[in-house]
């Protein structure tokens, strides 16, 4: 990276929420969208031997679990991300049974050189869908948990790549 890419843009953060599109199914970007999250893992066991010191003599090469991620919306972008899945079902009636893949773009315009950074997860379902509204709220919250199998970052990944 060249010199001034990571400099500050808002509150200490460099890549800030109006950095971040987000595709679902592959309609196009919504905006609406109040947070998301994701997190997958790679368990891996460590592996002792005999040594005199007890110390692991390494490690296995792990079993990749794909995780979930979270979308946060306002109540009207939801509904029409939920109509959209709905589409994809053959009865144009369960979002829950849609099969889709899931894109978070994040990039600064402003920044010269910045890189663009491209989350994809494939074969993505809704798992869980959620109101949160209360009095106090400026606006309705829907949030969906979706899971995935794949996900990569810009191409790279988590999952080992040996066959």
């Amino acid at each position: 990276m060249s010199a001034g890419i990571d400099r500050a843009r808002l509150q200490g953060t460099i890549l800030s929420g109006r950095s971040v599109k987000v595709n679902v199914y592959g309609a196009g970007t919504y905006d609406g969208w109040f947070g998301l999250g994701y997190a997958d893992e790679r368990d891996r066991e460590e592996v002792t031997g005999s040594r005199q010191d007890g110390l692991p003599i390494g490690m296995t090469a792990g079993k990749y679990v794909p995780g979930a991620f979270t979308l946060k919306f306002a109540e009207t972008t939801a509904q029409l991300i939920k109509e959209g899945l709905a589409a994809l079902d053959p009865n144009g009636i369960s979002y829950g049974d849609a099969r889709f893949t899931c894109t978070f773009s994040l990039s600064e315009a402003d920044i010269v050189n910045a890189p663009v950074i491209l989350y994809t997860f494939g074969l993505c379902a809704v798992v869980s869908d959620k109101l949160d509204a209360d009095n106090e709220s400026k606006a309705l919250i829907h949030e969906f948990g979706i899971k995935y199998i794949a996900a990569d970052q810009n191409g790279l990944t988590l999952f080992s790549s040996q066959q």
